[in-house]
């Protein structure tokens, strides 16, 4: 039996190499050369006077010259990748594990991990397919809290970001763009604007406050239940599983809308100090055996708690390389580079690292 190649609007992704790679190879010759050359006459013009100094030079020179070899294994074949997720259909789309990480709640504030998951909740996918697992290797009720509030403000911010296309849809970083409210004029979306951005305030201020008292107050943890596991001191070294269940999927819990939400479960895996953690590691293999026993979906996604998603469709993208019909059986792994913001106002050295989305 033949069975017929895809057509190319069958595609859900497509390749091509960059133009121009022939010069870039005569270019790294030529810089090659000149590098080797000056190897050459350092290694053969040893001074008698300032040995030290010319040792120093030599092996930063050195150091330099092996950092750029290692970068050429990026540049000597550029190929791009463009995506077609308005061609997936909804009722193929695989269910997704998303799993979030995160340590310490000193130097990954709680407010942050919290606006991360937001962002992550977003996505423009079918959420009864989408399961959150957030790992706390802290085991902070600080976290704890944030998460939960976060669990609660999400009710109001998915279905807002729906209505309206936000984006991006990390809310403390729409709320602080001054083109959040770009492109709407209405009165409705102004009203709904300025109630959604005061639950946030709120929420934040929740999160923050009990961050400076390191402590979360009575009222709150009348709540949720989980908060009980923090009755008796908790040792981050040396305490048992935490497991709870804040957002259950699957048309249990709903948004302020009656539209079902996502799965979301915190996680903070048992610590001894007699057993090896494994840092991120352990904490991903936590993940995986929680995840397996509640959603056990197909695909994971791993994302820092310190990285909010800019694009909604992101998941699409990534979907788009598992489902494609002529090359998905050689794909097992698909990553997307982190961008920083807010570093200086022109970026002169690309610390950004954007230019590879350009």
């Amino acid at each position: 039996m033949t069975v017929r190649p895809p057509r190319d609007d069958e595609r859900l992704f497509t390749s091509r190499q960059a133009g121009g790679r022939f010069l870039y190879k005569i270019y790294f010759l030529v810089f090659l050369a000149g590098i080797v050359s000056l190897f050459y006459y350092r290694v053969t013009n040893i001074p008698s006077d300032h040995p030290v100094l010319w040792l120093v030079i030599t092996l930063a020179e050195f150091w330099f010259g092996v950092t750029w070899f290692l970068q050429q294994g990026f540049r000597w074949a550029p190929t791009y990748h463009v995506e077609y997720p308005d061609r997936l259909a909804e009722s193929e789309l695989p269910p997704v594990d998303v799993l979030v990480c995160t340590a310490d709640p000193d130097r990954e504030p709680p407010s942050i991990v919290a606006n991360t998951l937001l962002s992550l909740m977003s996505y423009d996918y079918d959420v009864n397919k989408l399961s959150y697992y957030i790992s706390d290797d802290g085991g902070s009720q600080l976290t704890f809290h944030a998460v939960y509030l976060a669990s609660v403000f999400a009710k109001s911010w998915l279905p807002f970001c729906k209505k309206y296309s936000v984006e991006p849809r990390s809310p403390q970083v729409y709320f602080s763009s001054a083109a959040s409210t770009s492109g709407q004029t209405g009165q409705s979306f102004r009203q709904e604007y300025d109630k959604i951005k005061a639950k946030f305030e709120e929420m934040q201020e929740r999160i923050e406050k009990a961050g400076r008292t390191r402590s979360v107050p009575i009222e709150t943890k009348y709540e949720h239940k989980g908060f009980k596991e923090w009755d008796s001191k908790t040792d981050p070294r040396d305490h048992a599983s935490i497991i709870e269940v804040l957002l259950r999927g699957n048309g249990v819990d709903k948004d302020d809308e009656g539209n079902p939400m996502p799965t979301l479960v915190y996680v903070s895996r048992e610590k001894r100090p007699t057993s090896h953690h494994r840092f991120k590691a352990g904490a991903l293999n936590a993940l995986n055996r929680v995840s397996a026993l509640i959603s056990n979906a197909p695909l994971v996604i791993n994302v820092d708690c310190d990285m909010y998603s800019n694009n909604s469709q992101a998941l699409r993208h990534g979907v788009c390389y598992f489902l494609d019909p002529k090359e998905s059986h050689r794909i097992g792994y698909v990553q997307f580079p982190q961008s920083f913001g807010g570093i200086t106002k022109n970026d002169l050295y690309g610390n950004g690292v954007k230019r590879i989305y350009e």
